[in-house]
């Protein structure tokens, strides 16, 4: 197998950065935002006086954030849409374009993406390559805290899968939480097959694992973009 020009692939999304070597082992997480978390990274990265990196990036913000924190010898390399994809949408953010891309690959066919972080998407790419687009709506995490929040007297939601009708305050709390954001993205799925065909459907994402029960018929894979990253940098190489 050819050897990686780059010492890590990054992840920068709207929360969080992903770092990982090629090997995605470990992956190393950081919530970029806060203050204690920058520091955590700044340190990290001092263990590496130099590095190569490749960065699919989809917050401006978040890269003027962190970009003062890497040591002056790292090299950071923005990650371009893939030459085998063509884009078909406006305005997208390549973590979408390159999830669709590794699960394009990994199912050599036509995909419909769900992406269950921060915000959720569901994205729809044929089997040519073609990245028609998606959705994008709010995640579970904000979902949640957004309830919390405007309603704290209601129970934490369960975190077992529930069926049927909520007959208590935490079941139901899973039901219009957890369970209903699964309906909605094979709903949407559904929505974009009728236009795309067949189609594999793949799971991904930080809260994938609270939505998984709901969604038979789909395929997990973790860490998408990273993969991508991994996938384009290989080929870089050869």
């Amino acid at each position: 197998m050819t050897a990686s020009p780059f010492d890590f692939v990054a992840d920068l999304g709207n929360w969080g950065l992903k770092l990982a070597t090629p090997s995605l082992e470990p992956v190393q997480n950081f919530a970029w935002r806060e203050a204690a978390e920058q520091d955590r990274l700044r340190k990290f990265a001092l263990r590496f006086p130099s590095a190569r990196v490749l960065l699919a990036c989809s917050s401006a913000q978040g890269w003027s954030s962190i970009h003062s924190l890497l040591p002056p010898n790292w090299q950071v390399e923005l990650a371009a849409v893939p030459t085998a994809v063509q884009v078909l949408s406006t305005g997208t953010g390549i973590d979408r374009i390159l999830a669709s891309y590794e699960a394009w690959q990994l199912c050599a066919g036509a995909v419909v993406v769900a992406d269950c972080g921060t915000a959720f998407t569901v994205d729809a790419m044929d089997a040519e390559g073609r990245f028609h687009g998606g959705a994008i709506g709010a995640g579970l995490g904000l979902q949640e805290k957004a309830l919390a929040t405007a309603c704290p007297h209601l129970a934490m939601a369960e975190e077992e899968a529930s069926v049927g009708i909520p007959t208590h305050t935490a079941a139901a709390v899973t039901a219009g939480t957890k369970r209903a954001l699964a309906y909605a993205v094979a709903a949407l799925a559904q929505d974009f097959l009728s236009a795309l065909g067949p189609a594999s459907l793949i799971l991904s994402g930080g809260d994938a694992h609270h939505l998984e029960a709901y969604l038979p018929g789909w395929r997990r894979h973790d860490h998408l973009v990273l993969h991508a990253l991994h996938r384009m940098a290989r080929v870089q190489a050869e």
